[in-house]
């Protein structure tokens, strides 16, 4: 009998310390990038009164501007407060506007722009991407260049001022789904749903402003001449292609964890697919660092670094994790010897010291010893159980072939370029009956917006096992749902 409980009370033992990994490994993947800051030490866009008198014979230009002018002041009272839900939410109001406004300056007519601009237009911001949070970038408008035409100051003043938009807005979404994904308490995860939606959201934001087409902020700045105040590798990151496609890709990733972590929560996740997914977040990240440092190499040395390391250091957290699954599937499986490869493997991965000193693994250091001393108890036990009874060989770390990576979670699709909002027209003032008659045409047309077509679907990797396949399927539209 007294063998009978010590027994029970064994198993009941093993079963709180895979419950306790199990919640380890959970915080751990919760534990998402937490944006530094939000760029508010410096937010000062153009004075969109110089438009007024170009805006002046127009209804739908009138309204335009002073929408956009009321949106620059709610924008300015939430970056003083600094709440991530404020900001993200005034900057998505103003957003589509000021690209509007935008697309009209670059549709109007050159000498209306050169000769009734009225005001200096420059705008003044922080950078959001950038490791020294106090740098800040200024539009050319006061750059004492010579020659440059009015119209194009203006055109790179308006597109930074959307680009600094888009840029703060993701950051916020970004910030406010850390906060979400990461509330304290038990269970270990907080709301992951709704931080993975705001995380794609931020995608696409990104994603937008890296799009390759001819009609976004950042091709207005392709366009202009060379002369006018701001260079290429004068530009912030957020301004290049590059970086802003890194910048998808990582909150990509980021919303990739929460959709892993309520699987896992759930007990819904095959160790074969949990594997995949650690892969594909890994493989994101990589390609993040990737994307600035081959687009823009000068922009890429400015980003910030805290979030540099944080993603190498969680890109090997992520093939440790795919490591512990491989290994539990080996088990499983009774492959005795790759069992034990798997979770050498696993404990490589976590060794190098960017692990714990960035990260999730900085962010969370007591789970990542705890994850670390799991491993090396399940890895003893493995090799005890192997070298006394199977006698399997143990593959060489080279020899272990890795599951293809699954990616899901993609970003929304881009959510806004310039091409897609509907212009209205900006013109020289007139005062004839010709204009009076327009100026009365419109004041009774309806402002209505136009609405693209559907957007894209994300497709995401086709894995090799079906049943996967289809659970990874699932897993996307219950988290869509």
């Amino acid at each position: 009998h007294h063998k009978a409980t010590s027994g029970m009370a064994s198993m009941t033992e093993e079963l709180e310390k895979a419950q306790a990994t199990h919640d380890a490994i959970l915080r751990l993947v919760c534990a998402l990038p937490d944006p530094p800051h939000l760029g508010a030490s410096k937010c000062q866009p153009v004075s969109y009164d110089c438009f007024r008198a170009l805006a002046s014979p127009h209804a739908s230009s009138r309204a335009l501007l002073s929408d956009v002018q009321s949106g620059w002041s709610d924008c300015a009272k939430a970056f003083q407060e600094d709440n991530p839900d404020e900001v993200a939410g005034a900057c998505g109001e103003l957003r589509p506007k000021l690209e509007r406004l935008a697309c009209a300056a670059h549709k109007a007519a050159r000498s209306d722009l050169e000769e009734h601009l009225s005001g200096n237009a420059t705008c003044a911001w922080a950078s959001v991407l950038e490791n020294d949070a106090k740098a800040v970038w200024i539009s050319g408008g006061s750059g004492g260049h010579r020659g440059v035409k009015s119209r194009d100051r203006c055109i790179e003043s308006v597109a930074l001022d959307v680009i600094a938009v888009a840029a703060r807005e993701a950051k916020a979404l970004e910030k406010s789904a850390r906060h979400l994904a990461t509330k304290p308490g038990y269970p270990p995860i907080g709301d992951c749903k709704r931080a993975c939606a705001k995380l794609r959201k931020a995608a696409g934001l990104w994603e937008s402003l890296s799009h390759a087409g001819d009609r976004t902020a950042i091709a207005l700045l392709d366009a202009l001449p060379e002369n006018c105040g701001m260079t290429f590798e004068k530009r912030p990151p957020e301004a290049t292609r590059a970086c802003c496609a890194g910048a998808a890709l990582l909150a990509s990733a980021s919303a990739q964890r929460c959709a892993i972590a309520s699987a896992l929560a759930q007990n819904k996740l095959p160790d074969s697919l949990a594997a995949k997914l650690c892969g594909g977040v890994a493989e994101k990240l990589e390609a993040a660092r990737n994307a600035s440092r081959d687009g823009a190499p000068k922009h890429h040395a400015r980003l910030d670094r805290a979030a540099g390391n944080g993603a190498a250091s969680d890109a090997a957290l992520f093939r440790g994790l795919r490591a512990y699954f491989c290994a539990r599937e080996a088990k499983a499986k009774e492959e005795h010897g790759v069992c034990v490869a798997w979770y050498r493997d696993a404990e490589a991965r976590l060794a190098p010291a960017i692990v714990s000193t960035s990260g999730a693994g900085a962010d969370r250091p007591r789970d990542l010893d705890a994850l670390k001393k799991a491993l090396q108890v399940a890895r003893a036990a493995a090799d005890h159980e192997n070298s006394r009874i199977y006698y399997e060989t143990v593959p060489a770390p080279k020899e272990l072939r890795a599951p293809a990576g699954v990616k899901t979670m993609g970003p929304e699709a881009p959510l806004c370029l310039i091409a897609d909002a509907e212009p209205v027209p900006l013109s020289a003032p007139t005062a004839d009956d010709e204009a009076l008659a327009r100026q009365l045409a419109a004041s009774f047309e309806e402002e209505g917006s136009l609405s693209g077509p559907p957007p894209p679907a994300y497709e995401a990797a086709a894995p090799a096992a079906l049943s996967d396949e289809e659970l990874a399927r699932r897993l996307h539209e219950e988290l869509n749902g």
